[in-house]
């Protein structure tokens, strides 16, 4: 996942693709599921979202292949985010498809918390 990743964007909040612009507080050019990236929304729906504003996604499916401590792998079909806002807010009110359980290990603070809450189901 180069810089130049285009991501699916997993929630309601209007926005339907992102182009990733940077990841946050890593130097590796590689995206696990937990990190933040800084987006840029590329197509979106409604009027709420600004056009040239850059947002805060957070990974939650990869297509790479994962490799978890018990030795499963896991693969997604797509590349998906969840966007927050500058203040780390959650934009949208429901999450939609799979959410992996390292999200949940490497980022446990009052946001993520809320974002669990509205997600359908895990893996």
């Amino acid at each position: 996942m180069a810089s130049e990743t285009i991501w699916k964007v997993c929630d309601n909040s209007g926005i339907k693709t992102a182009k990733q612009l940077k990841i946050k507080f890593t130097k590796c050019n590689v995206a696990k599921p937990g990190d933040l990236l800084t987006v840029f929304p590329r197509k979106f729906r409604y009027i709420k979202v600004i056009q040239r504003q850059k947002y805060i996604g957070l990974v939650t499916v990869i297509k790479r292949k994962l490799k978890r401590y018990t030795g499963t792998c896991i693969k997604g079909s797509y590349n998906g985010i969840v966007i927050l806002n500058d203040k780390k807010k959650f934009l949208g009110s429901r999450v939609f498809g799979p959410l992996y359980r390292e999200v949940r290990y490497r980022r446990s603070s009052y946001v993520y918390k809320r974002i669990f809450a509205r997600t359908a189901y895990f893996i």
